[in-house]
């Protein structure tokens, strides 16, 4: 087996300086390790559990004939827009808790699985994917961009944080069997306390025939339930964004019901130079490495929409920001293929 690369240790006298490097994870990298965590593998179950009322059974009705999303901000940014079905907040608000009852139990089930794959697996082969890819996070870029990112991480030492965006403890789990001490902050709660399942702001929700009050706020708008719940929560995320070197994203989608997020990372590029965004994004294309121009054409692309959904058109394309995101193309730093082919297995 190869020798397991280790993360630097923190000296007993902390240096001036570190590089700090975040980590913000979405619900790709759970998929990445083969659980069925999209809003597309709990529609069918859900239309067809019993309903508790007549208001349930109805909004079901409705969803059967809505598309059905991956993206969890697709799901969330939808059911603001169709919050006009209901004939009251009281109405919306049942549905929304009936379905995230429903949500919770079945993200439960699916990590009791793969934690239960991931104790009969070999601690060396965890612990060595989980190193490696931490310390070769930029590995996937082309060199021009390689030689920055890492002259910038050798002038300190690294430091690693973790903002996470998913419920399930899939990423304290491996970390920890990593021997990396950091501990992610869930921002949207956990599994077993305060899921937050919701948009951005009460202006996305379109409710036509009843006023929101601070009853919908805190059940579907997701920074008023952080801030009314816990603002030391709230504000240690903020803090963990801005006083990062660099970023990088894994599975996280840049949803508008994420709005404040993206805001806060674009402010962040924008306020150093030296500032780097690495965005790792699904994409199950083959691409040829001889081609190195497709490569480039292709993550100028994906750059371009990324672009967009941080700065919508306040920025112009060709400002230097633009040039301080990354996206891999054709590559996976948390490849934990072994993983998902024992969850495949234990699904048939």
């Amino acid at each position: 087996m190869e020798k397991i690369p280790q993360i630097q240790q923190i000296s007993k006298t902390p240096p001036k300086k570190r590089f700090n490097i975040l980590f913000i994870i979405g619900n790709g990298f759970d998929l990445g390790l083969g659980m069925k965590t999209r809003y597309a593998d709990m529609y069918d179950s859900y239309i067809s559990s019993p309903s508790r009322s007549d208001t349930i059974r109805k909004f079901k009705e409705y969803i059967a004939n809505d598309e059905k999303y991956n993206n969890w901000s697709d799901f969330e940014m939808a059911m603001a827009r169709h919050a006009y079905i209901f004939d009251s907040e009281n109405e919306f608000i049942e549905c929304m808790r009936d379905f995230k009852k429903h949500m919770v139990a079945h993200l439960q089930a699916e990590y009791e699985s793969i934690s239960e794959i991931l104790e009969h697996t070999s601690n060396d082969d965890l612990k060595f994917n989980m190193l490696e890819s931490l310390q070769n996070f930029e590995a996937g870029l082309i060199p021009n961009h390689l030689r920055t990112v890492q002259t910038l991480k050798d002038e300190y030492p690294i430091s690693f944080s973790f903002l996470s965006f998913n419920y399930t403890y899939t990423l304290d789990t491996l970390l920890r069997r990593a021997g990396i001490g950091a501990i992610p902050l869930h921002i949207h709660g956990t599994l077993d306390n305060d899921v937050v399942l919701g948009v951005d702001s009460e202006q996305q929700i379109k409710a036509k025939f009843y006023e929101t009050t601070r009853k919908t706020q805190r059940a579907f708008v997701k920074p008023k339930f952080n801030e009314a719940f816990d603002t030391e929560r709230l504000e240690k995320a903020k803090n963990m964004i801005m006083s990062s070197d660099m970023i990088c994203s894994y599975g996280f989608s840049y949803g508008e019901s994420d709005r404040m997020w993206l805001d806060l990372i674009a402010q962040w590029l924008m306020v150093d130079e030296r500032h780097h965004l690495i965005s790792f994004q699904y994409d199950n294309n083959s691409y040829d490495k001889f081609n190195s121009d497709i490569l480039m054409e292709t993550e100028e692309e994906k750059k371009q929409l990324l672009f967009y959904k941080l700065f919508s058109f306040n920025v112009e394309e060709d400002s230097p920001v633009f040039d301080q995101i990354h996206i891999p193309v054709g590559f996976d730093i948390f490849n934990f293929e072994f993983v998902k082919n024992k969850k495949a297995v234990a699904s048939v």
